[in-house]
């Protein structure tokens, strides 16, 4: 956390998961490779991060968004809440 109120959401994202991947969590164990996408875990570039801060952080606005991996982050999105939805028991 950066602070009271301005919680650093990449640190708070990665911290989840890495307390959501420890043996003895046995909940919201499906919501664990959607989380991963997200954060691009394994990847060179986190491609998929940056799509979801574009806009939130002063930087050049010069290109523009790939639509294909837009839907593709939407559904991921959407693929997590079901499984936190779905692990919850809601």
């Amino acid at each position: 956390m950066r602070g009271p109120g301005a919680p650093d959401l990449m640190s708070l994202a990665t911290g989840l998961h890495a307390f959501l991947e420890k043996k003895e969590v046995a909940v919201f164990q499906e919501v664990i490779p959607h989380l991963a996408e997200i954060l691009g875990l394994g990847e060179k570039h986190k491609i998929e991060w940056n799509y979801l801060n574009k806009g939130t952080h002063e930087e050049d606005q010069a290109e523009e968004f790939d639509a294909s991996v837009v839907r593709h982050m939407l559904e991921t999105v959407m693929k997590l809440d079901e499984a936190a939805e779905g692990s919850s028991g809601g």
